[in-house]
């Protein structure tokens, strides 16, 4: 089965039509809505600010709340506040952490990061949702290594990145069914050819073992014949014993 969430939103269906063979609760309601607040951490070196959203604008107001479809704003501390968009929407990345484990997004933000070297670099941020039952929460929000300041992650645990189904597999039947048809296949066809190529076997007659199968259709008639004829016997045996009638049941020749 193929991964499920949100209907209606075109970065889920590409992640979770690219996740196969999972199954994730669509209706996680991990997307802040109006009214509600932004998932935020709180660095305090650099001192930051990181907000950030599922799958939607940020909805904390600030400089950074334009129409760029920001999922992740950091607000840097100072006067005057600065504000940089870290993480845009039309540029999600997604992904699976280990299987079943839980999803992983790479958002790209502006082109104003200042790198080591002093040229202009481009805002990254690895979101990670990590299967994790109880609350959601944000746990991190961190530029792992100073030597690519213009890189971040983000761990958020949830119970809305654990699969809701088994992540893969096949049922009992299914795999009798498939064993069954490649068993059979393999039965015909390469019965069928060896006995064209050593016997000279044209037509039905290439057929594996087609005397046994030319019996068939007499077998099944004879056996059911005798299973008819053991549930008439039982059906008279019962009605005599309760004092009933055999009326109604003919031979069968």
């Amino acid at each position: 089965r193929r991964p499920r969430y949100e209907d209606d939103d075109d970065l889920y269906r590409k992640l979770f039509m690219s996740i196969v063979l999972k199954t994730y609760d669509r209706r996680s309601p991990l997307r802040r809505q109006q009214g509600q607040q932004d998932y935020s951490k709180a660095n305090a070196n650099p001192a930051e600010t990181i907000f950030l959203n599922v799958c939607a604008n940020t909805l904390t107001e600030h400089s950074c709340a334009q129409p760029a479809l920001a999922v992740v704003d950091v607000i840097l501390a100072g006067q005057p506040t600065q504000c940089r968009a870290i993480g845009l929407m039309n540029t999600g990345q997604w992904g699976e952490l280990a299987p079943g484990k839980g999803v992983t997004v790479l958002y790209s933000g502006e082109n104003d990061c200042q790198s080591p070297s002093g040229s202009s670099g481009q805002w990254r941020i690895k979101m990670n949702f990590e299967c994790q039952p109880g609350e959601t929460k944000l746990v991190s929000a961190i530029q792992p290594s100073q030597d690519d300041p213009c890189y971040f992650e983000a761990k958020m645990q949830t119970p809305h990145a654990c699969p809701i189904s088994p992540k893969g597999g096949l049922s009992g039947g299914s795999v009798f069914v498939i064993i069954f048809f490649v068993v059979s296949t393999t039965y015909l066809v390469g019965g069928a050819v060896y006995k064209y190529k050593k016997k000279g076997t044209q037509g039905i007659e290439s057929i594996p073992n087609i005397d046994f199968w030319r019996t068939v259709p007499g077998l099944v008639k004879d056996g059911c014949k005798y299973s008819w004829a053991k549930t008439r016997d039982f059906i008279q045996r019962v009605s005599d014993k309760t004092g009933g009638s055999r009326d109604g049941y003919d031979s069968v020749e």
